[in-house]
């Protein structure tokens, strides 16, 4: 995590994602703005990356 967290700036969405989504106009803006498209998926690339890494380490 501190590896995703240095690499990426956070590990929390809200951050991630340039606001919280716990709000319906949060979350909407978020949709409009395709973050769950664009960022997301980014994201989730990176985790298996460090993953990999783990892994071969071992």
């Amino acid at each position: 995590m501190e590896t995703f967290k240095q690499r990426n700036g956070s590990t929390l969405c809200r951050e991630l994602l340039c606001g919280r989504l716990d709000t319906p106009e949060n979350l909407e803006r978020a949709r409009q703005q395709g973050l769950f498209q664009s960022v997301c998926p980014r994201m989730v690339a990176e985790s298996v990356r460090l993953l990999d890494e783990i892994l071969e380490e071992r």
